[in-house]
Order: C-alpha cells, then sequence, then structure tokens
C-alpha cells in the first residue's frame, strides 16, 4: 500500500475521531430539543438568524455541567433564597429560567412569566402549573430576547454588538444604564458591549448570596458564555454553518 494512502487513511480517520468527539460535546437533551428550538425561530422569530447564539443560551441558562441531568432540561429550575430566610428570592423554571422574584417579606417583586403572557398571545396560556413546558420554555427565551433587542435604540458598532447588549439586557436588566456610564469614561466606546459598556455596570461586585459570583461578574460576562464559548458546538445538529464574525479572543470583558 502507498504510503500517501496510507496518509489520507490515517488523515480521514483522525477527522471522524475529531467530528465524533466534537459531537460528543453537545448535551443529551439538546438533541431531542434543538429541532423545536429552530422550528419556534422560523415560526416567532425569522429574522434572527444566530438560532445557535439561542441554543448557548439555553446551555447557559440550564447547565451546570454539559452532562447535567438538568443541562437542556426544561424542568431545570433555579431556587434562590434569601439570606437566613425561607423566602424565595428568585424562581427561575423551564430552559431560560423564567423568574419569579420576590421581597423580602415574600410578596411578588415582578412575575416574567405573567409579564411574557402580556407579550405574546402563545404564552398568555401559560402557568405556573405548567412552568415545565419545553416549548412554552423555549417561547419565552424568544420572546424576551426579541422584545429587549427591539429595545435597543441607542446607536450600535454592529450586529454582534447589538446581539451583546441583547443577551447582557436579558441577564440583568436594561443594558442602558452602561451605556451612559461608558459615555462619561474616557476612551469607552459605548457602542460596543465587548471591552468597553461591559465594563462600566453600575452592578454590585460583591458575591451575592446563592449566586457565588457578584451581578456584576455575572452580566458583564454573560454575552461572551452565550456568543462566544457555547454556540458553535449546535451548528451541525442545527443545520447551520456561521463564520465567527466576532474575535471570541478578544471579547472577555475583564
Amino acid at each position: 500500500m502507498s504510503k500517501y494512502i496510507v496518509v489520507i487513511l490515517l488523515l480521514a480517520v483522525f477527522l471522524g475521531v475529531a467530528r465524533s468527539s466534537k459531537a460528543e460535546q453537545v448535551p443529551a437533551n439538546a438533541v431531542q430539543y434543538l429541532p423545536m428550538l429552530k422550528e419556534q425561530m422560523a415560526e416567532y422569530w425569522p429574522q434572527f438568524k444566530r438560532v445557535d447564539y439561542m441554543a448557548g443560551q439555553i446551555e447557559q441558562e440550564s447547565c451546570i455541567s454539559l452532562k447535567h441531568p438538568r443541562c437542556w432540561n426544561p424542568k431545570s429550575e433555579l431556587r434562590i433564597k434569601y439570606k437566613d430566610s425561607e423566602v424565595l428570592r428568585e424562581n427561575g423554571v423551564n430552559f431560560g429560567q423564567t423568574t419569579i422574584a420576590r421581597n423580602p417579606d415574600g410578596t411578588i417583586k415582578f412575575d416574567m412569566m405573567k409579564e411574557l403572557g402580556k407579550r405574546d398571545e402563545m404564552l398568555s396560556h401559560w402557568t405556573f402549573e405548567d412552568r415545565f413546558n419545553p416549548k412554552m420554555g423555549i417561547r419565552a427565551i424568544l420572546v424576551l430576547n426579541k422584545s429587549n433587542y427591539n429595545a435597543i435604540k441607542w446607536p450600535v458598532a454592529d450586529e454582534d454588538q447589538k446581539d451583546a447588549f441583547m443577551y447582557a439586557y436579558y441577564n440583568g436588566g436594561s443594558s442602558y444604564t452602561n451605556v451612559k456610564l461608558c459615555r462619561l469614561k474616557k476612551g469607552c466606546d459605548h457602542t460596543r458591549w465587548f471591552g468597553n459598556a461591559a465594563l462600566t455596570s453600575a452592578k454590585s461586585h460583591q458575591a451575592a448570596h446563592g449566586y457565588g459570583q457578584s451581578f456584576y461578574d455575572i452580566n458583564s460576562s454573560y454575552p461572551l458564555h452565550v456568543m462566544c464559548e457555547r454556540p458553535f458546538k449546535y451548528q451541525r445538529l442545527l443545520g447551520v454553518e456561521y463564520e465567527k464574525s466576532l474575535d471570541c479572543a478578544d471579547a472577555h470583558p475583564y
């Protein structure tokens, strides 16, 4: 056998193993629910092309690790109590941790499930008793993201930066506060999230009880995880292929 043929065969085996290894990185539950995500995207928000970003966001919200049983599981649930209290500060459910937040006295601070029901007819039928419904959970992510995207009225450098502001908005409320503070800081480009507005958050730098990080750290790095670290593994199963238009090496907020 020619040594060239041997080299070609070895290369083919290597590529096959590499592809297999890459495929194994996709959480098991994602294989079941990625078609539902793609279908919901096509139905509700076809103009937004980066469905792999949405997959990365589901991973960010639901996966402690890629092999955790609640990873990509609609029964994923976040329950964080106030310090020295039985009152739930946050109760986030489903793929996107759709949240009901309470005040220290137990009264409702905000109910995102009900709020999203006002913005979308399908979600108007979503109840807390049905909180683990996978189709509703995916729809909730898309409705909130689209609403936040449309609320970004300030100038942005490009589409990637607008997406980053959108994801920061999803995680921590309006990212316009960052923009206003960035404008006041010398050398800060308020049209860019990464390396600029991400660093001018008014959120606390102290580790928050039950979260393991400060709200500043969580929110500043959230778009990085969604857009740079998590999405690309899903492209093959989604049947899409995007080039890395964003230089993820330069996207880290610190």
